[in-house]
């Protein structure tokens, strides 16, 4: 037996897919601002990531200048990230 999906049954099945998925919805969003509230950003904690930024950035560029490998591979990478964006 083949199903034919008329434009009633299509509408059916989207209709009962929405309503199934809406409390998921309504989950998702307390989930998202449940986040935003515990992220906030206190002059502390920009502080702190912009030490772990700098910090990190050193350590990458002098890597970067030592070691052979990790600059062919870092530029392989690059070429590879910018032949996909072309």
């Amino acid at each position: 037996m083949t199903y034919v999906f008329t434009p009633t049954r299509f509408a059916r099945a989207v209709a009962l897919m929405m309503a199934l998925s809406l409390p998921g919805f309504a989950q998702f969003g307390k989930i998202l601002n449940r986040d935003s509230k515990e992220r906030k950003e206190t002059p502390t904690n920009v502080a702190k990531n912009e030490a772990r930024y700098e910090k990190l950035k050193q350590y990458s560029l002098d890597k970067y200048q030592a070691d052979p490998d990790f600059r062919d591979e870092v530029d392989q990478a690059f070429e590879d990230l910018m032949r996909q964006h072309s």
